[in-house]
């Protein structure tokens, strides 16, 4: 991604906030992420809205959200507990958001190249 410089004023307590949450040299980043989604039209907008065009998606997608579990809801209820409980106990490394969305989006990529 190509950046360009820019200057900017901002009210000092301002200044002074956003160098405590986000350090002086990761404001830039900061700001951007905190900007991105309201000037820039990418990322799940444009998925969500290309996968809601797609009606045969749509269709499997409203089947599989109205479809029985397959099992009684107190057993989805203590599996559902035991992985939050695994979850919150795990100490391995955490994944970014972008790079969750990257590994999700190739995926569904695949499925949809399948399918056709």
């Amino acid at each position: 991604m190509t950046t360009r410089k820019m200057t900017i004023s901002i009210d000092e307590d301002v200044y002074r906030g956003l160098l405590a949450v986000a350090g002086k040299r990761k404001m830039s980043r900061y700001i951007s992420d905190l900007v991105r989604p309201h000037v820039v039209e990418d990322g799940l907008d444009v998925g969500y809205r290309a996968m809601a065009a797609d009606r045969e998606y749509e269709k499997e997608a409203r089947e599989w959200v109205n479809s029985p579990m397959g099992c009684d809801q107190a057993a989805y209820d203590a599996w559902f507990r035991a992985k939050v409980h695994e979850a919150l106990a795990d100490t391995h490394p955490s994944v970014s958001h972008g790079r969750v969305m990257e590994e999700a989006q190739t995926i569904i990529d695949r499925k949809r190249r399948a399918r056709s």
